[in-house]
């Protein structure tokens, strides 16, 4: 996709730059995101493997069908592992904090990790968790019972 920066993305307080970096905008001509504000997804490795889109009418998800969020983590392949790294469900928040300097990611917005997520972040040696409160003790027995390494709420 070509990606446009527009007014909608400035009011989320991302600024283009970082829209440039991340692969983030709404895509130019007729296509299944019209409307959307699409972010660019990459595996572990770095390698794009789809687009993720939040509808801007109504904040909902919308991606192509052969694209499954439940395998991967936002921003996953941009971290230092040896760094406290900040996850949220909100894709916009994700951005907002990778954007003031803190490693973020992000589980495209599920109210809860998927097996391959929990997979995936278990090389993290600290997780911060910035999720809304409903989220916190779902996630704390999740990450208990899966033995994961040092994490807090803030």
């Amino acid at each position: 996709y070509e990606l446009l920066y527009n007014d909608f993305i400035k009011a989320k307080g991302i600024e283009e730059d970082m829209c440039k970096f991340l692969e983030i905008g709404v895509p130019k001509g007729k296509t299944m995101l019209a409307g959307s504000v699409a972010f660019a997804v990459r595996d572990a490795k770095g390698m794009k493997v789809a687009y993720y889109g939040i509808k801007m009418k109504d904040g909902k998800p919308v991606f192509h069908n052969s694209f499954n969020p439940e395998l991967y983590i936002y921003n996953f392949c941009n971290l230092n592992l040896s760094e406290p790294v900040y996850f949220t469900t909100d894709m916009f928040r994700c951005v907002s904090n990778i954007e003031t300097g803190k490693q973020c990611v992000c589980n495209f917005g599920l109210p809860y990790l998927s097996d391959a997520q929990i997979e995936i972040l278990h090389v993290v040696e600290h997780i911060v968790f910035l999720v809304e409160e409903q989220l916190v003790k779902p996630l704390a027995i999740q990450m208990a019972e899966n033995k994961m390494n040092y994490f807090r709420f803030e």
